[in-house]
């Protein structure tokens, strides 16, 4: 069919009757064959016609490899185009179970131990150490440069492909919540393509749209925002991950309309510019005009400033792991409320009192979901969806917020004890095991601080054994054979004991508190 003209292609969207992610890459691949789909930011491109055989061939090649259609394949990737392509072809083969590339070898192997992946697909700085551990576990491994190869077309379902069903697991990801593993989340193709549908809402995205990925593609931000790009119709410009030096160039080279990032990272970006003299990072030809963010709270002035150095709306919203793009505030500027994470998209919002009733608006409370986005539970832990999911399909985030009149939600921190360290969720029990093991410990206990860069820093408070000593440099040394570098705690506070409940529990808010007091007093 013939091409739609500009006007023609903007009008287009996404049908309702469209639930799996190989039937949305097809729709666009029909609608607007030649229309940039995905490029990566040296300038390669791929058409949705093109992307639609690309991610074909991989899931074809994933067949031919032995992949049962409900396996995880284990992603252990640098972000970019390639692994975009990589992540897609598994996720109409299989399971897509994007890792965190800069791991450790330690949560390397408890992760894939844990994933029960047959098959580990490698690329980047890390392909040696991966296919190290992969071989150590008797998985097989390949290099993604391999599996973009022409290779073996099977006939397997139609087109040589397992059919998908809109509650078929797409992506399986990792989330680190309050005890020392993290959670594992499985997302059927529904959500992700509800999801896409709410990104375009909030975000009043059309086919003519360039978004620019600089959300790492191990995370919900990434994978979400993938699918956003492409599912509206729109192209997607695949990065590294933000680089706050390159971002200029690539805002000027790509013309994106929007992207999403966290209130850390763009602190930096702009921080960055200014220290090169510039205020405004965009040119006159810029076509810059929504910049979602979220992860972490916004200091105050950010978003003003924000949008002072890209010349674009600069906007907040809430999601998370388990339900990407619950609430936004929308284009409209007329719709922000200052404070606010926006109102509902495509997800219901309730908050509820401690006694589970429903609190009225402006009442503080413990924020629960249920919608479109939201997935079915975690993956083999019934003691966490017991403790997660409530009567009705309502699932209790963690979160403390209230609603306004409007129906506008605003955050107010966290009931769980999970660190948001930068928009990097830390696990405090991970970290205090961790320097429980040191010969020289005898308590530890890992608590938040507030961070005017990171939203929250971490701090260890740590209690040695009689007679033994450690430094906090060897103590950290000690963390970062086992830990990523974003879990170890900048500062170890020696004290002679931790505070607990009568029940034995550390009380990690009295140890925010005394560590505050200590830090005012040295000064």
């Amino acid at each position: 069919m013939a091409e739609p003209n500009v006007a023609e292609r903007v009008a287009l969207s996404l049908p309702e009757s469209i639930q799996t992610i190989p039937e949305a890459l097809a729709f666009w691949a029909e609608q607007t064959p030649d229309a940039p789909a995905l490029r990566a930011i040296d300038g390669r491109e791929w058409s949705h016609h093109e992307l639609r055989a690309a991610v074909r061939q991989v899931a074809r090649r994933f067949v031919a490899l032995g992949v049962p259609p409900d396996a995880p394949i284990a992603l252990v990737l640098p972000s970019g185009a390639t692994a975009c392509l990589a992540l897609l072809g598994a996720s109409v083969a299989a399971v897509a179970a994007p890792l965190n590339p800069h791991a450790s070898a330690h949560e390397l192997t408890r992760d894939l131990r844990r994933l029960g992946a047959p098959l580990v697909v490698t690329g980047g700085s890390s392909t040696a150490t991966v296919g190290r551990t992969a071989a150590d576990l008797g998985i097989a491994a390949i290099g993604v440069d391999e599996l973009l190869e022409p290779g073996e077309q099977p006939t397997v379902g139609r087109d040589g492909l397992p059919l998908r069903d809109p509650d078929d697991i797409a992506v399986l990801l990792h989330t680190s919540g309050t005890t020392a593993d993290p959670k594992r989340v499985p997302r059927p193709h529904r959500t992700y393509v509800a999801a896409a549908r709410a990104a375009t809402l909030c975000t009043a995205l059309t086919p003519a749209d360039v978004g620019l990925l600089v959300n790492r593609l191990h995370t919900n931000g990434g994978v979400g925002n993938l699918f956003a790009s492409l599912f509206s119709g729109g192209c997607c410009v695949a990065t590294p991950g933000l680089d706050p030096r390159a971002a200029p160039e690539w805002l000027a080279n790509h013309r994106p309309t929007w992207f999403v990032t966290t209130p850390t990272d763009l602190t930096m970006l702009l921080d960055a510019a200014a220290a090169t003299g510039r205020e405004s990072l965009i040119g006159p030809d810029s076509r810059l005009r929504a910049v979602r963010i979220g992860a972490q709270p916004a200091p105050p002035g950010l978003i003003e400033r924000a949008e002072r150095g890209l010349g674009a709306f600069v906007f907040d919203g809430f999601g998370m792991t388990e339900a990407s793009y619950v609430t936004g505030q929308g284009p409209d500027p007329e719709d922000r409320r200052a404070g606010t994470v926006g109102r509902p998209l495509l997800s219901e919002i309730r908050v509820l009192g401690a006694d589970g009733a429903d609190l009225p608006p402006g009442a503080t409370g413990e924020i629960v979901i249920r919608g479109e986005t939201l997935f079915p539970g975690y993956l083999d832990d019934p003691a966490a969806n017991a403790a997660a999911f409530m009567l009705g399909g309502w699932f209790r985030t963690g979160d403390l917020g209230r609603l306004d009149e409007a129906g506008h939600l605003s955050l107010s921190g966290r009931s769980i004890e999970q660190i948001n360290r930068g928009a990097e969720k830390i696990a405090p029990v991970e970290v205090d095991t961790a320097l429980l093991a040191h010969p020289a410990v005898a308590e530890a206990a890992v608590f938040a601080v507030p961070d005017a860069r990171l939203g929250e820093d971490i701090v260890a408070a740590v209690v040695l054994r009689p007679g033994r000593t450690a430094t906090a440099r060897e103590l950290r040394g000690w963390l970062l054979r086992t830990l990523s570098p974003f879990k170890v705690p900048r500062r170890m506070w020696l004290v002679d004991a931790l505070p607990r409940t009568v029940t034995g529990k550390v009380q990690r808010g009295v140890l925010a508190e005394r560590f505050g007091e200590h830090m005012r007093g040295e000064r």
